[in-house]
Order: structure tokens, then sequence, then C-alpha cells
């Protein structure tokens, strides 16, 4: 029997409270294997995504598709689509699958735009890793062979029985800013999976390797003219040593030697004060297996000089 658009509702609303679980669990990133093990409805295996194909929809459970996927390619290779965010309006551009407008993929995302059924889109910060947002299509443009996607807001829930049924945390109501929010989220967690990466997900300075624990900070502070999101602009530092780092604790000089404040050295505190910061006075700054990553000299000697205690 053919599924309804009633059967396509529920699999498209546990999908995606299921995925809004993952991401409270695991972060605003997930990993391929959590997306492959999909979830369970009525005993049988709903899967989110496929390898195989960019556009899915599972067999005989919706009518539509229920997501989209574009892999981040490993390093050295380019992507097979030229999906990413649109300049003009700042929404997602997902490349057609093919070139025929008519094929059964594009058909399956083109009936999610007449029908204003959410999808869920899995958009690659790094190999095997995946941001996840649920989108609506807005566009078709066959002569571009391309499907706008627009990140779902608080005030879709009111007009979409899947969002309304689905247990989720929504953007802002306000457009703009959900897609300002989308296009932050994309750029943070792609500089965050490479600095990691380039680090083998360890501390710079402690050598911590709990990734779940890591941030990537910056060495020139985003927004400023050479805050660039790049792995030469990066440290891989555990979430004390980054706050210690951005709030002037610790400095770290142009040749990669770890500085701790004046004022900390002299305090006396518990085994924190003096085992995570008192014990890497001078420690050498652990730096990327591959040269091209390391950090950048001449901002380390900028991030260094900005410090009122250095000496």
């Amino acid at each position: 029997m053919a599924p309804t658009i009633r059967d396509d509702e529920q699999i498209r609303a546990r999908a995606i409270t299921h995925v809004e679980a993952l991401r409270q669990r695991y972060g605003d990133v997930l990993h391929w294997s959590q997306i492959e093990a999909g979830f369970y409805l009525d005993d049988e295996k709903i899967h989110l995504a496929t390898r195989a194909r960019g556009i899915f929809a599972p067999a005989g459970r919706c009518i539509a598709a229920l997501s989209v996927r574009t892999a981040e390619p490993r390093h050295g290779r380019k992507r097979w689509y030229a999906d990413g965010i649109a300049d003009e309006a700042g929404l997602f551009e997902y490349r057609y699958q093919g070139t025929d407008p008519a094929s059964r993929d594009n058909q399956w995302l083109r009936r999610c735009l007449d029908l204003r059924l959410p999808i869920l889109y899995f958009f690659g910060v790094a190999p095997a890793r995946y941001a996840v947002y649920a989108c609506f299509v807005v566009a078709d443009d066959p002569r571009r062979l391309t499907f706008l996607l627009e990140p779902v807001t608080q005030d879709d829930r009111k007009h979409s029985s899947v969002l309304s049924a689905a247990a989720m945390v929504l953007p802002p109501i306000e457009r703009a800013y959900a897609l300002r929010l989308a296009r932050q989220r994309v750029h943070q967690t792609r500089f965050r999976e490479a600095v990691l990466d380039a680090y083998a997900s360890r501390c710079a300075i402690c050598h911590l390797r709990h990734r779940e624990l890591l941030d990537a900070a910056h060495i020139i502070p985003d927004g400023e003219p050479d805050g660039l999101a790049e792995v030469p602009n990066g440290l891989s530092l555990c979430k004390l040593h980054h706050a210690a780092y951005d709030s002037q604790a610790i400095g770290i000089t142009p040749d990669r030697v770890v500085r701790i404040a004046p004022a900390i050295l002299t305090e006396r505190d518990g085994p924190m004060l003096e085992h995570g910061f008192k014990a890497f006075e001078g420690a050498k700054l652990a730096v990327p297996a591959q040269k091209l990553d390391w950090p950048k000299a001449e901002r380390l000697a900028a991030r260094w000089e900005a410090l009122p205690w250095r000496g």
C-alpha cells in the first residue's frame, strides 16, 4: 500500500524529533554513524539518509524526500556538488542530483516544495561529520539545476503539522536572524572541525584528548580584519584553556611558548591552579602534523603584544 500524506508526516515528525535528540546529546555536529543508525517506528527501522544518494526518501514510507545530504570531501578532493550558502539571500543552495530536472530524486525534493514539507539537511563540515538543519524547500531553479532551502523558524510551527508534532528547538521567528544564525553555524562548525582535526583532537596546551571538551580558539578574534576562520588562525584548546586565553590569563609567544599571567603565578589556590595553569608556564605549544596548519607567528605576535602583562 502506498504511503499517504499522513503516513509521511508521522515519519517526518519522528525523524526531526530523533535528530533533535541526537543534537541535544552529542552537540551540533553529528557523526555519520549516528545518522546512519536511523530510528525505529513500530519495530521497523527508518533510515534518515544514505551514503549512496544525496536526496533520500525511505522506500514505501514517505511521499517526498525526507533528507538531503552534502558530503564534505576528504582533504585534497573537490566537492561532488557546489552546495553552500547563496550569496544574495543567505539561503542554502542544493544542487540537483544529476542534470535531469525530472529525475526521480529531484522530483522527490520538488514534492517537498509543492507540499511544503520540512526536510532534514545534513551539511558536511568535515569527513563523516555533519551539521544538521530542518529546512523548507522554497525555490526551484531548473536553469541553474538548484533548489533553495530555508531554515525553519518558530513561526513555521503554526503552519506546519509536521513541525507542530516534532519536539525540537526552533530558531526565533525573525527570518533574517534565523538565516544569519544558520550561516554562523556553518562557518563555526567547519572551523572547529578543521582545527580539531589538524590538532588530532587534543588541546595544544594540556593535550586533553576528549573532543567534546575542546574548542577551536581564534588567535586573531573573529570579526577583526585578519580574524579568518582558517586553521593557521586557530588553536585547539580545552574549554578551560580557551577561556583562559580569551581572558588573558594565558598568553602564547610568537615562538609558541605558553606563558601564564604573573598574577596567577603568584596566586595560591587548589590543585587546579597548580596543575591546570602554573604547570604549563614555559611549556611548548603542540602543533599540527602538517606544517601548513601551524599557527602563524605574526598572528601569535599580534595577540601576544596586546597582553598588558607581557614582559
